[in-house]
């Protein structure tokens, strides 16, 4: 994350709990240099966090896990999203013949 998005990713991290913020304030929609920036402090705090053997960090890596194995079969061969951009790529080959036939 370079600025733009360091809140949001906060924010989702937040909601769906698969990681440990950092602290992330204020939403920086633009290179604002004047937003308070993430200080090495706070991410050494959060991977220390994150990287122990507690309960929350176990957890937070189990979540990461399913999370990680749904997006896998998402992409594979009958999954939501293989379905729908296989879907797509037949719409617009439809899309480009019917142009091509009708001139």
């Amino acid at each position: 994350p370079l600025f733009a998005d360091q809140f949001w990713h906060e924010k989702l991290i937040e909601v769906l709990n698969i990681g440990v913020g950092v602290g992330a304030e204020v939403w920086n929609p633009t290179f604002d240099i004047t937003c308070p920036p993430v200080g090495r402090d706070k991410i050494e705090k959060a991977l220390s966090k994150l990287m122990g053997g507690s309960e929350e960090s176990k957890k937070i890596r189990q979540k990461v896990k399913e999370m990680a194995a749904m997006a896998k079969g998402a992409v594979e061969e009958g999954g939501s999203s293989y379905n729908n951009i296989t879907a797509l790529i037949e719409d617009l080959k439809a899309c480009a013949f019917e142009k091509s036939k009708n001139g």
